[in-house]
């Protein structure tokens, strides 16, 4: 029996180390210093409180200047989302008919501002940081609050912590409940924020009911209904198998016969009960009365509106006066219609208005497109907290006002690009750093490096000993 020999390695020049250039470990310096200030930013936009703009106005400054430094990387998203950009132009276009165009144009101008934040936000963030940063930053408000949401518990009083009102409290803390709830149920989360998760969501959802805001309550069991709904009928992979259909088919059909069924036999409207259990009426403490005069201006202006800040004019107008008197407020304080549609109408007109609709339609189907073809409970979550804010357009009139957290979270969302999201694009090559990437994938690309500089070197010190 011969023994044949194998034919020697061919002697050539072992293969070089992937190591990480001076620029490349800038970047990933860079990238930290950048998550640091959005999780600032976040933090400084959840309240109000005295200088806070001597922290705001400067990284606003500061991201606006990255977004430019930075274009290779915010180009694509400003592409992806250009129709964000519609109603900013918009509103700084009314102040050639608004009668106060420098406000007009400043308030716009903040608009337009916000949204290449978000842009330049969805060039840094995937869907799991971006929902991080957000727990991050409510949750110190959140044991913060503790102690005065359990003392409003005791008593049975309303309490709104450091906010300005108990709704703004109420539905941050709902947001917090769902981002927990979340990233706990998502895979690949680092322990200290599955940890932080885990402590944060029963202080969270205390704090709701502790707020007494109906518009809260309702959130936090929509949005966690959204999101284990698709969970438990879905999977974490959106698969449908015919066990999944007939359970959903059957929750319909049940949800549909209650539905009926209580219509039918309830002596009392079910819209009714359902307000008298939040302690609610039928006018909404108000807001109706509010919506039929935005209706009357809308029919009088009907395309451009009275212009960006030319309706709650104190000093000018005397029925602008009275409305404040009847509902308690004085001069200097923010008031609007409690409507985002009737008070963009009013003051932009039903150009303006179709613009937002057409915005916030644009964002909520990309969140709603990721989250049936990806699946991943943060996806999920962030289809949740758009519907929320889509919700509280109905109540509040927030939608495209300059800063605004809520709104914010949702732009960034629909503007992360789908390399970010666990979608079909690959984080990067093994072995090799793309200098185009944008920052977050770096980092994964460095640790691919690592891994490959260290296999490199592996297999030239077993090539010298053969």
């Amino acid at each position: 029996m011969s023994v044949t020999a194998l034919p020697p390695l061919p002697q050539g020049r072992p293969v070089e180390p992937v190591l990480l250039r001076f620029g490349d470990q800038w970047k990933l310096t860079l990238l930290h210093f950048d998550l640091a200030v959005i999780t600032l930013w976040f933090y400084v936009t959840t309240v109000q409180f005295r200088y806070d703009e001597l922290l705001l106005y400067p990284m606003a400054l500061y991201f606006t200047f990255a977004f430019f430094r930075d274009r290779h990387m915010t180009w694509p998203v400003l592409q992806r989302g250009f129709i964000l950009l519609l109603v900013p132009i918009w509103w700084m276009t009314s102040a050639l008919w608004s009668p106060e165009p420098a406000l007009a144009f400043r308030s716009g101008l903040q608009s337009l501002l916000t949204i290449l934040i978000c842009m330049f936000m969805a060039s840094r963030l995937d869907t799991r940081l971006l929902l991080s940063m957000l727990l991050i930053a409510l949750a110190v408000f959140a044991f913060w609050s503790l102690p005065v949401g359990l003392v409003g518990l005791s008593y049975g009083t309303p309490i709104k912590a450091m906010y300005p009102h108990k709704n703004a409290f109420g539905i941050d803390m709902s947001v917090l409940w769902v981002s927990a709830l979340a990233l706990l149920l998502s895979p690949g989360v680092p322990k200290l924020v599955r940890v932080t998760a885990m402590a944060t969501m029963p202080i969270a959802l205390l704090l709701v009911f502790a707020s007494q805001s109906a518009t809260a309550i309702l959130l936090s069991f929509g949005m966690a209904g959204v999101l284990i709904g698709a969970l438990v009928y879905l999977g974490r992979k959106n698969t449908l198998t015919f066990g999944r259909i007939a359970l959903l088919s059957l929750t319909v059909s049940f949800l549909l016969g209650v539905i009926v069924a209580w219509t039918n036999l309830a002596s009392t409207d079910p819209i009714t009960l359902v307000l008298n259990a939040l302690g609610k009426d039928r006018g909404l403490t108000g807001r109706t009365d509010l919506w039929a005069i935005a209706m009357a201006e809308i029919a009088e202006r009907p395309l451009l509106g009275t212009g960006a800040k030319g309706y709650w004019r104190y000093d000018d107008t005397p029925f602008i006066r009275q409305i404040f008197i009847d509902y308690y407020k004085e001069r200097g304080n923010n008031f609007h219609f409690h409507n985002s549609w009737l008070e963009l109408s009013v003051n932009i007109g039903i150009v303006g208005a179709f613009l937002a609709a057409i915005a916030t339609l644009w964002a909520l189907g990309v969140l709603l497109w990721r989250a049936v073809s990806i699946g991943n409970p943060l996806n999920w979550a962030l289809l949740a907290v758009g519907l929320a804010v889509f919700a509280r357009t109905m109540t509040e009139a927030a939608l495209f006002s300059a800063f605004v957290k809520l709104d914010m979270i949702l732009w960034t969302g629909a503007l992360i690009l789908p390399s970010a999201t666990g979608g079909a694009r690959r984080f990067g090559e093994v072995g090799r750093i793309d200098v185009h990437s944008p920052p977050i994938l770096l980092k994964k690309q460095c640790v691919a490096a690592q891994h490959g500089a260290r296999k490199a070197r592996l297999n030239a010190r077993l090539h010298r000993g053969r």
